[in-house]
């Protein structure tokens, strides 16, 4: 008995098995859908949780465009600003930024990680300043056009990975750090 007369026998016609598939297919369309295990992406933005980050111990807290909407800071609702995820981590917390551009300078709170969701998509326009705490990660995203040399550190250990600065100015204008 093949698969068509099986359905048949059970009461399904062509027409509503189409329709049933038709609906199945467009629910997996839908931004935020999840189409298969594979595929990881949550929330109206595509946000995913990163791989392991080193030094953290307490929550994630998630970044988007501002054009996503400001949110809750969850992985579903990500923040719209960088600032805002900051004001809110502790120590040991993690700041993910996703697949955007960021304009400002950024100064992150002592012990807190920041991470890019894939490296090279999250472009901070401005300089970088981490004020100090043990085991902080700065992963995967870019420095763009900051004035002096783009990323300072002040006290504990800081671990870099993946991270580019491009286009930085010294303070006399000369190109370069």
């Amino acid at each position: 008995m093949n698969a068509a007369h099986r359905l048949s026998q059970a009461g399904c016609s062509w027409t509503s098995r189409a329709l049933l598939l038709a609906s199945f297919l467009s629910l997996l369309s839908l931004t935020g859908c999840v189409a298969s295990e594979g595929d990881a992406s949550i929330g109206n933005c595509g946000m995913r949780p990163p791989s392991t980050v080193i030094g953290h111990v307490g929550r994630f807290w998630y970044v988007q465009s501002e054009t996503c909407g400001g949110g809750d800071g969850s992985l579903e609702r990500p923040f719209g600003q960088i600032a805002a995820a900051l004001s809110s981590a502790q120590p040991g917390d993690t700041v993910v930024l996703g697949e955007a551009n960021f304009s400002g300078n950024v100064t992150i709170p002592a012990g807190v990680n920041m991470v890019a969701m894939t490296a090279g998509t999250a472009v901070i326009k401005g300089s970088v300043a981490v004020l100090g705490g043990d085991d902080v990660t700065l992963r995967g995203f870019v420095i763009e056009r900051p004035a002096g040399p783009g990323l300072t550190a002040t006290g504990g250990r800081l671990r870099v990975e993946e991270l580019s600065i491009r286009d930085a100015q010294s303070d006399g204008g000369q190109t370069g750090h």
